[in-house]
């Protein structure tokens, strides 16, 4: 809930508790009860209001004062549901009390179709000016709930009068026939009961019994997204705005003639409103001052602020920021997200009952932003992470700092700073302002977790500093992943055996020589049971002209997982799979192809599996195997199932023959 808080304060209308001095002669309703309030018109004639005893309900006024009644939206004469117990919506009402429900807008509060004025172009949906409309008597109560539920000349109480409630009456929270809320007592004896009926926001009710929440008929002129309601707790009676879309109490009240529109009869002097200066500029933000004559009889339904555009005329530009203040005397606001090195221009203003009064309109020009130092070194690759350190030093503060890692892949190239730049890159974004704090330095690593990496190409990067509104980069940096495989086909690792550069064709069951099309237990035929594959079973010695070459024992597979300092999950040649990075620089890429068993091939750019060429102890069923995933690396000891069909990789080794 947007809560604005006023202080109880003087009425914003002339009041008195003096019959009229022009009574217009009209039976007063039997449901309308007399608080002893008479309001003075604009033009001198008077009017008494009266209170409806009981809320707004679809079939009329409630039956009991402490009765909750139905709950609309501003400016709609009919409930989105047909039902509250169970509750059920009406047809186009499923969203319940949201923006995507309401009647006059097109889906979202800034596409207005009814109600704003004319300063405010960017809440309107049409082509032609706003309607400037901002009062149910402006469109002869034809959206007022009370007027179509009651008819004759009942209506929606405006926001003045609601006021005036407030100040000419007390307000004490109290419990009636069981029922929480605020029973209103006027100085002439005469009461009424308002309930604590909450509030319905999407499909919910909100704290029935904790708090009330009843429409005005005035719109929020400030912004036209909201309207003024008076909301009471148990310790608390004030004058909010809320979302039109609301659904709201409705508490009607009665008059022989209609209200003044904005409903104020204050002459505003010259000086209402006086523009101060503009200090503490910055690259982005500054401290704006004015002051606010504020006239005694006013009350508390006026508003003030400042208009900012880069426009020489801030009132005369639709698209001029509002920054509302709602002080008297002296204020000032800070504002931010400002364009660095521009020239604004400010001016104060005063609105009260639709008549606005502007101060002197004064500029500034922002700072330029100083560029910051960047330092990017030390690229790395851990697992499935990208980290690199970053060093970031800027002179402001409090600037809204975010930082990007621009980074390329091609087979073939490095990328320079202005290819990263004119967009032949990926984009990750890192370091929001909840890090870069004090001086914006950081020097720790930023990490990236899920990066997919590209295995025999190039890698480039870059780091680029977003300083509010100003883009600066960092020099480029390159870093090549296992460029190309020998053309030997033998890679020294540094470790007992050299390896083969790349996959063995096909799968194979453990100890057969021949690819074939399905593997299941029916059809595998190899049946002896040796600790370690014979040569004359082992289908890498027999593939490769040279009898150097065999498969790996789980030893061995072993060995090169504990010395390999860097090893990768990523991408080479359209197949995921893990990069082993040896001591020594040189490397050997597994493709994750899966297994497959029963004519179906399962995980297949997902995980690892390789044969070795050890039996499982104490189940020969099964052979060791080397698997892997995309975070997960192990020698398995439970194994396999022989007659799967798994990968096989192949080591050079001169003592085979």
């Amino acid at each position: 809930m947007k809560r604005i808080v006023f202080a109880i304060s003087l009425l914003g209308l002339i009041v008195s508790c003096k019959p009229d001095n022009n009574p217009v002669q009209e039976t007063v309703p039997a449901d309308a009860v007399d608080l002893g309030i008479t309001i003075t018109r604009k033009d001198g004639t008077t009017y008494t209001l009266y209170w409806a005893k009981s809320n707004l309900s679809v079939n009329g006024l409630c039956a009991n004062p402490e009765d909750h009644g139905d709950y609309y939206a501003w400016g709609e004469t009919e409930p989105y549901y047909s039902n509250q117990d169970p509750l059920t919506w009406k047809n186009g009402k499923t969203a319940g009390y949201d923006w995507a429900s309401y009647k006059w807008c097109k889906g979202v509060g800034y596409l207005l179709t009814r109600y704003c004025p004319e300063l405010l172009t960017e809440y309107w949906s049409g082509t032609d000016t706003p309607d400037n409309k901002t009062e149910f008597v402006d469109y002869n109560y034809a959206d007022d709930a009370a007027r179509a539920r009651l008819g004759g000349k009942w209506r929606t109480p405006t926001d003045a009068e609601w006021a005036a409630l407030r100040d000419n009456c007390t307000w004490t929270w109290t419990t009636q026939n069981g029922v929480n809320g605020r029973l209103v007592t006027a100085p002439n004896g005469n009461s009424i009961f308002l309930p604590a009926a909450g509030d319905r926001g999407g499909a919910s009710l909100y704290d029935a019994g904790s708090y009330g929440i009843y429409w005005s008929s005035s719109l929020d002129a400030g912004d036209p997204r909201f309207a003024w309601r008076v909301c009471f707790y148990s310790d608390d009676v004030g004058r909010w705005e809320g979302f039109r879309y609301g659904g709201m109490s409705v508490r009607p009240v009665w008059s022989a003639v209609d209200p003044d529109k904005g409903g104020v009869n204050v002459v505003l002097p010259d000086d209402v409103t006086v523009t101060g200066e503009a200090t503490a500029v910055t690259e982005w933000s500054v401290q704006l001052a004015a002051s606010a004559n504020v006239p005694a009889e006013a009350g508390s339904s006026w508003e003030n602020g400042f208009l900012v555009s880069k426009q020489a005329n801030p009132s005369q530009d639709a698209q001029a920021r509002k920054i509302a203040a709602n002080q008297g005397g002296n204020y000032s606001k800070k504002v931010t997200q400002l364009s660095s090195e521009t020239t604004y221009y400010y001016q104060s203003f005063f609105t009260l009952g639709g008549e606005t009064r502007y101060g002197e309109v004064k500029s500034f020009q922002t700072k330029k932003i100083a560029a910051p130092n960047i330092w990017n070194t030390n690229f790395q690759f851990t697992g499935a992470s990208f980290s690199a350190n970053v060093k970031i030093n800027t002179e402001t503060a409090d600037l809204p700092v975010q930082v990007y890692f621009l980074w390329a892949f091609d087979e073939e190239k490095y990328y320079t700073l202005d290819e990263l730049k004119s967009g032949a890159c990926l984009f990750y974004a890192t370091l929001e302002n909840d890090v870069a704090t004090a001086n914006l330095y950081q020097s720790n690593p930023i990490v990236y977790s899920d990066v997919e990496l590209y295995f025999g190409g190039y890698h480039s990067y870059a780091v680029c500093v977003d300083v509010w509104d100003k883009m600066f980069f960092g020099t480029a940096s390159t870093k090549p992943i296992w460029v190309s495989e020998p053309a030997s086909g033998i890679v020294d690792m540094g470790l007992s055996v050299k390896w083969r550069s790349s996959v063995m064709p096909g799968f194979f069951a453990w100890g057969e020589l021949n690819y074939k099309d399905a593997f299941t237990s029916a059809n595998y035929t190899y049946k002896s049971n040796p600790s370690v594959l014979p040569l004359s079973a082992d289908a890498a010695h027999q593939y490769y002209v040279e009898e150097h070459w065999r498969l790996p024992t789980a030893a061995e597979f072993q060995e090169l997982l504990d010395n390999c300092p860097n090893i990768y999950w990523g991408m080479y040649k359209d197949t995921h799979g893990k990069l082993f990075i040896s001591k020594k620089g040189t490397a050997i890429f597994l493709p994750a192809r899966g297994y497959s068993a029963n004519g179906n091939v399962s995980h297949f750019n997902e995980q690892g599996y390789y044969w070795t060429s050890d039996i499982r102890s104490g189940n020969n069923s099964y052979a060791k195997a080397f698997v892997f995933s995309k975070t997960s690396t192990m020698v398995s000891a439970n194994g396999m199932p022989r007659w799967n069909g798994l990968s096989l990789y192949a080591v050079y080794d001169e003592n085979t023959h």
